[in-house]
């Protein structure tokens, strides 16, 4: 072992060898779980509420698991919780395409400003021309379905 690699007692003296503390793979299953089905209970929630409530999850977790050799364990992490947001950030965008330079796109309102929604960026998600036509179409139809059950 490296110079830097080996313990000390609590006089500095060289021990040898150096215990590497790193968290359960139980604990690491379990926090994903958790980080998994608040991901899956806020499918249609706005992006801003995700991430208001996953931060503070995260945070925690790697505050309590700082002391010990958890660099790995982040990485892991980090790549499994990528996967999992960007399977809600498909399903959140409408026809599943990346967005490019040249494309149409258009901001649509989650709330209509005639039902109180407002120009924030918590009300407003980015959608190609032809989503938010298709989106708006579908809005149309659904207000004109409910208009004419109460006759």
């Amino acid at each position: 072992m490296g110079k830097h690699h080996n313990g000390k007692n609590s006089r500095k003296r060289i021990l040898g060898f150096k215990t590497i503390i790193s968290p359960s793979k139980q604990k690491i299953k379990e926090h994903y779980q958790k980080l998994a089905d608040k991901v899956h209970h806020l499918k249609a929630a706005p992006q801003d509420k995700l991430i208001w409530t996953l931060n503070p999850i995260i945070r925690g977790w790697c505050n309590y698991q700082s002391p010990w050799n958890s660099s790995k364990t982040y990485g892991q992490l980090n790549l499994l919780v990528f996967r999992i947001l960007w399977r809600w950030a498909k399903r959140r965008h409408h026809c599943q395409r990346s967005f490019k330079s040249g494309d149409n796109l258009e901001k649509h309102h989650l709330i209509p400003n005639n039902k109180g929604g407002n120009n924030s960026d918590d009300n407003l998600v980015l959608l190609h021309l032809h989503c938010h036509d298709k989106v708006q179409r579908n809005h149309s139809k659904k207000v004109k379905t409910k208009a004419g059950s109460h006759k």
